[in-house]
């Protein structure tokens, strides 16, 4: 899964885009939903069978459910072989709430961090990795 770098041309006001541009994402890179999502939900499930890889994602809309989400995802922590992933759109508020968790938790949990910019592109960062602070605008 390719990572690429573009400047923020605009915040995303709500969850919804978040998910669109994250499903488009993974459906592009042979990924099927396990899971649809609908409005009201913020979890996703994508799977890929010749990567033998399942993806559980978890949608951000505002910085004041980072903490919530992330305390649910490890009380509900059911499947271990998965990848894990909040996404949000890639704002400073976000990537400082990413930065907050260490690095062995994630790696613990095989979390990964997926930032969606303006523009509709995505960063994915796995668990060893910091998101940088320069890529927020």
């Amino acid at each position: 899964m390719g990572r690429s770098r573009s400047r923020q041309t605009k915040v995303f006001s709500n969850v919804r885009p978040v998910q669109l541009v994250v499903q488009d994402y993974f459906l592009k890179s042979g990924f099927s939903p396990v899971s649809e999502v609908s409005d009201d939900e913020t979890t996703a499930t994508y799977s890929h069978s010749l990567l033998q890889s399942t993806w559980i994602i978890h949608t951000l809309e505002r910085e004041s459910e980072f903490q919530t989400t992330l305390r649910e995802l490890v009380r509900d922590f059911a499947h271990p072989n998965a990848m894990h992933a909040i996404a949000a759109a890639n704002t400073e508020a976000f990537v400082r709430q990413f930065d907050s968790v260490d690095r062995s938790t994630r790696e613990k949990l095989n979390l990964f961090w997926i930032l969606v910019e303006g523009d509709g592109s995505v960063n994915v960062y796995a668990p060893y990795e910091k998101v940088p602070q320069s890529v927020t605008s």
